[in-house]
């Protein structure tokens, strides 16, 4: 039996509230953001993601289901960090990831970086925006290239797969 401090809510072991598709840990109660353990949909696996623009995309899904209109949550994981002058934009949840697939120029910081499990695209990470913004649509949609699509490459393509063209 885990904690229960939540009045009478089982804890993870790392205090987080697991949540189901609609984030409600417990009837008429909702949980957003860096507490909440969620199953992400797009890789299936359960995680609790520590950052602020998760809290947003949780709190607004959130909100519409404790209004009625709500619909299983269904954001992809983003975030950026800023490193002195390098960016990098990370999407989707790599975590428990088997290969990698490296496209681009990381010497002349013009790379993304592709991390599969299962033979499926779980996450990428760098500092080529179109890339990253094309990723989370793609992974939104449920249409991503197998990581073997990516091998060798010199550009991964996404934002033209977005656009319809091969």
């Amino acid at each position: 039996m885990g904690n229960r401090d939540a009045h009478g809510v089982d804890l993870d072991p790392d205090g987080g509230l697991p949540v189901d598709e609609h984030l409600r840990v417990a009837p008429g109660v909702w949980a957003a953001g860096d507490v909440a353990r969620y199953r992400e949909p797009h890789t299936g696996a359960r995680v609790r993601i520590e950052h602020w623009r998760l809290a947003e995309q949780h709190g607004r899904a959130a909100a519409a289901d404790i209004a009625g209109r709500g619909e299983p949550f269904a954001g992809v994981p983003f975030f950026w960090t800023q490193h002195f002058d390098l960016e990098l934009g990370y999407a989707g949840d790599g975590q428990g990831w088997e290969e990698v697939e490296l496209v681009g120029d990381p010497a002349a910081r013009d790379f993304t970086v592709f991390y599969s499990r299962e033979d499926r695209l779980v996450a990428a990470c760098g500092t080529q925006r179109d890339e990253i913004g094309a990723f989370i649509e793609l992974m939104r949609e449920g249409r991503l290239p197998a990581p073997a699509e990516l091998r060798g490459r010199d550009t991964a393509g996404l934002p033209a797969r977005l656009a319809g063209r091969p």
